[in-house]
C-alpha cells in the first residue's frame, strides 16, 4: 500500500537492523549469527489527522537478519522480511458501493516482502567498506534499494569515522483515492549522504554526532491520498466520515525535495551498572516542514551481563508543509491550489513516545529481547509498536 518508508524503518532499523550491522566486526571467522524477530505496529484513528478519512492501520511483521564471517578480510548478511498491512484505506479502495469504477479487490489487507544482501570488506584493523543491495515491493510499487560506506576506526579505538551513500529507486501504480488506476506506472529515486563521528570523550562518556542529506526525484504523493473541498453548499459526500459536505480531489506535490537531519548522542555511564543516554535531532527540508526531538535513554543492567532495561522517552515536533492544509475551499478539483495535501504526516503535530526494552543474554551464545514503545501525538494519531526477538550465534 506503499506506506511511507519511514515506517519500515521503524519497524526494522530500530529493532532487528542494528543488530545486523553491529555484530559483523563483533564474529570471529567462520561464526555467524541469526536475528529473528515479530513486530506488530498498530496506528489507531481516534477522529485525528485527516478529519474526513478513517487512517487506522496494522502491521504484523516477522523478520530475518543473519551475518557470517567469512574470512579476516570478508563478512556477510542478509535481512529479509515480509509485513501484512490492513489498513482502512486499503478496505475504502475496494467498496464498490461507494467507488462503482474501482479496479480494487475490495481486500482488507495487503502483503509486503523484503529481502537486502549486504558485504563488508576489512581492509585492516581499523578500515572497512561496505556495500548493500535489495528488492522489496507490494502489490502496487516496487523498490530497488543499493548503499555503500566507509569506515575508519583509530587504533585506540577511541575514535570513528563513516561516510555513506544510500538510496531507493521505485516504480509506482498510481492508484488513486477512488480506486482507479487509468494513468499507468511511474517512479521516484532517494538518495542518501550520511556523515557520523564516533568519539570516546573520557573513561564514562561517549558520543555520536552525525549529518544526513537526502535528495528525491519523481512522483512523490501518494497515490491513494485525496484531499478534501468545501464550501458549505457540497451534497453529503457518504465516501467521507460522517458524510461530510466536500469533494475529493487528488493530492499533488513537487517532483522534488530536498531533506536534511543534523543528529547526535551523549551517553554517559554513572556507575551501579546504569548510564544515561541523550539523543536529539534537527530536520528540515524545502517543502516548509522543521522538526526537531531530544530523546533521553536510561540503560541499567538488572542481572549483570545477563538482564538489560532500556527506558526511553521522545518529545518530537514538526511544523507543517508549505501545501498541507486541514481544509480546503471549493466545489471543483479546479478550485483547488496546484500542490496540496492533507496528509497528517506532512502536518503539523507534536508527539510523545515512551517505551521500554528487556533484553536477556545467555552467555553470548543466544538470547531475546521484548520491547514496547507508545506514541501519543497531538493530532490523536497514536501508535503502539510491540516486538519480540531472539537471537543466536552459529
Amino acid at each position: 500500500m506503499q506506506l511511507n518508508q519511514g515506517l519500515w524503518g521503524l519497524l526494522l532499523i530500530a529493532t532487528c537492523g542494528v543488530s545486523g550491522f553491529a555484530q559483523e566486526a563483533e564474529l570471529e571467522v567462520g561464526e555467524g549469527s541469526l536475528y529473528t524477530r515479530l513486530g506488530l505496529y498498530h496506528k489507531d484513528d481516534s477522529g485525528g489527522g485527516n478529519p474526513f478519512y478513517d487512517e487506522s492501520l496494522t502491521v504484523i511483521e516477522p523478520a530475518l537478519v543473519m551475518d557470517y564471517r567469512l574470512s579476516e578480510d570478508w563478512s556477510l548478511g542478509a535481512d529479509l522480511l515480509f509485513d501484512h498491512v490492513s489498513s482502512a484505506s486499503i478496505k475504502r479502495l475496494g467498496d464498490r458501493s461507494a467507488y462503482p469504477n474501482t479496479q480494487q479487490s475490495g481486500a482488507s489487507g495487503d502483503f509486503f516482502a523484503g529481502a537486502t544482501l549486504r558485504a563488508r570488506r576489512h581492509l585492516d584493523e581499523g578500515r572497512s567498506w561496505g556495500g548493500l543491495l535489495g528488492v522489496s515491493g507490494e502489490y502496487d510499487y516496487t523498490s530497488l534499494s543499493f548503499g555503500g560506506d566507509y569506515s575508519w576506526e583509530r587504533e585506540d579505538r577511541n575514535a570513528s569515522f563513516t561516510v555513506g551513500l544510500g538510496g531507493f529507486y521505485d516504480t509506482v501504480k498510481i492508484i488513486r483515492w477512488d480506486g482507479t488506476q487509468t494513468e499507468g506506472n511511474d517512479q521516484r529515486f532517494s538518495l542518501s549522504t550520511n556523515l557520523a563521528w564516533y568519539q570516546a570523550i573520557d573513561g564514562r562518556t561517549h558520543g555520536t554526532l552525525g549529518l544526513t542529506h537526502t535528495q528525491q526525484s519523481g512522483f512523490l504523493e501518494t497515490p491513494y491520498n485525496a484531499i478534501t473541498l468545501e464550501d458549505g453548499t457540497n451534497p453529503p459526500n457518504p465516501n467521507l466520515e460522517d458524510d461530510a459536505l466536500g469533494v475529493e480531489a487528488t493530492e499533488e506535490l513537487p517532483g522534488q525535495r530536498g531533506r536534511d537531519a543534523l543528529f547526535g548522542r551523549l551517553r554517559r555511564y554513572l556507575g551501579a551498572d546504569t548510564s544515561l543516554e541523550l539523543g536529539g535531532r534537527y530536520y528540515l527540508d524545502d517543502w516548509g516542514i522543521g522538526a526537531w526531538s531530544l530523546e533521553p535513554r536510561l540503560y541499567h543492567q538488572l542481572v549483570d551481563d545477563r538482564l538489560g532495561l532500556r527506558l526511553r522517552y521522545r518529545y518530537y515536533t514538526q511544523t507543517p508543509a508549505d501545501y498541507w492544509a486541514e481544509h480546503f475551499a471549493g466545489t471543483d478539483p479546479a478550485d483547488a491550489p496546484t500542490f496540496r495535501t492533507q496528509d497528517p504526516e506532512l502536518g503539523e503535530f507534536d508527539s510523545h513516545t515512551v517505551g521500554a526494552q528487556l533484553s536477556f543474554k545467555n552467555d553470548g551464545a543466544w538470547g531475546f529481547d521484548v520491547s514496547m514503545d507508545v506514541i501519543m501525538r497531538s493530532d490523536d494519531l497514536d501508535h503502539v509498536l510491540l516486538t519480540f526477538g531472539w537471537n543466536r550465534r552459529f
